[in-house]
């Protein structure tokens, strides 16, 4: 008999409580950690109990045996922007905590910015964004006006935007050139990418809306998740619609450039005032990083336009010339190879008699046919009696 919808409900409802209660009793040690915060705590409206949550989820440390799944997506990830010509990447590691996300709204004191599909840390590119146009417009602005962010007031251009602030970053009337991909974390075995740090409310009555404030009011210690120090993240930068590729080049530099400026020296996230933010950047490191990545990019074009000038090859060629070529692999041709083949099975009838022409004119063109010598010596010698052989045999010659 089919279960009523009411049964059915009632069985699921079940289901989910037992993966709460799971949860909370700290038996789901690989769950998402997004979830685990912001879906499975059932400890609302007690900070005793939330903090014990959140210090619990924040000290669950990151296995590589239990997710295969999220290193392979970072890779993926990496290997994307490794391959585009208009993008720079660096690894930088955080020197502080750092508290993303800090202000969303959800069942915590403080909010934290995870990825939606692995529950682990992310920084949003906006983020960066944000705060790179925030620090060019404060430590080059006030020496360059080229630089300015601009201010506007009541609908009245108080200092106007620098043209170079403007070619990054954008303006009213056009889309910024510079493109900030999410940092995401940089997946690191045993190590917990999350950090419990801890707030102390006053008056929660009053934030609540419930009394006003009083000097007997006790505090309460609330902890609340953040990303600790040394988690590594990995930046992409990319300068999109520029048709000048040269120039593209220089820009991207400058820009990646003045963002490790930015994450050393002004930081990311909320509470950079206290020193939250801050990253370590072996700039060492990173210039190997940056000349490795653009190497492999100019070996990848090479190998590119080298593939692009064999198919121009090949379609100039003769249907046979094709195929010895490709049997060797590109130019030049391989003769050993293809002697081998022509004294086996590889070709037969009027095909191999064919290619024997070939190869001998090819021996020819290279001086290296010689019938007159002795084989066991000279492989030259062994190469185009063979050859010959197959010939007189096509020929009725013994």
């Amino acid at each position: 008999m089919p279960q009523t919808a009411a049964a059915t409900k009632s069985e699921a409802t079940g289901s989910l409580r037992k993966v709460f209660a799971a949860a909370n009793a700290g038996e789901l040690k690989t769950a998402h950690r997004g979830l685990l915060l912001d879906k499975f705590a059932g400890l609302y409206g007690n900070p005793n109990q939330e903090t014990a949550a959140v210090r619990d989820v924040c000290s669950r440390k990151w296995r590589q045996g239990q997710d295969a799944l999220y290193p392979a997506a970072f890779a993926r990830w990496e290997k994307l922007w490794s391959a585009r010509e208009d993008c720079l990447h660096f690894r930088a590691q955080a020197g502080a905590p750092l508290a993303v996300g800090h202000g969303a709204k959800g069942i915590l004191h403080g909010g934290i910015r995870l990825q939606h599909s692995y529950g682990l840390p992310l920084i949003p590119g906006s983020a960066i964004r944000g705060a790179l146009s925030n620090y060019i417009h404060r430590a080059l602005g006030s020496k360059d006006a080229q630089w300015l962010a601009g201010e506007i007031k009541n609908g009245k251009i108080v200092t106007p935007q620098g043209a170079c602030h403007a070619f990054l970053f954008g303006n009213s009337e056009e889309a910024g050139r510079l493109m900030m991909q999410d940092a995401w974390w940089s997946p690191k075995d045993h190590f917990a990418p999350l950090r419990a740090d801890v707030i102390t409310p006053h008056h929660a009555d009053y934030y609540a809306g419930e009394a006003p404030p009083l000097e007997t009011d006790e505090p309460v210690p609330v902890a609340i998740p953040t990303l600790p120090p040394q988690a590594e993240f990995l930046f992409v930068l990319q300068i999109r619609h520029c048709e000048n590729c040269e120039n593209s080049r220089k820009w991207l530099e400058i820009a990646a450039l003045l963002l490790r400026h930015c994450l050393r020296d002004h930081g990311l996230g909320a509470k950079t005032s206290q020193g939250y933010g801050r990253f370590i950047l072996d700039e060492e490191n990173i210039t190997r990083q940056l000349r490795e990545n653009a190497e492999k990019k100019r070996q990848e074009q090479l190998q590119r336009e080298q593939a692009a000038a064999q198919q121009a090859r090949l379609a100039g060629l003769d249907e046979l010339s094709r195929e010895l070529l490709e049997l060797s692999g590109g130019a030049p041709y391989n003769i050993p190879l293809l002697v081998e083949k022509l004294t086996g099975t590889h070709w037969s009838g009027e095909r191999r008699t064919a290619v024997a022409e070939r190869l001998k004119e090819i021996m020819r063109e290279g001086k290296k046919w010689n019938l007159t010598g002795k084989p066991e010596k000279d492989k030259y010698v062994k190469r185009s009696l063979g050859i010959q052989s197959i010939l007189d045999a096509a020929a009725g010659k013994s």
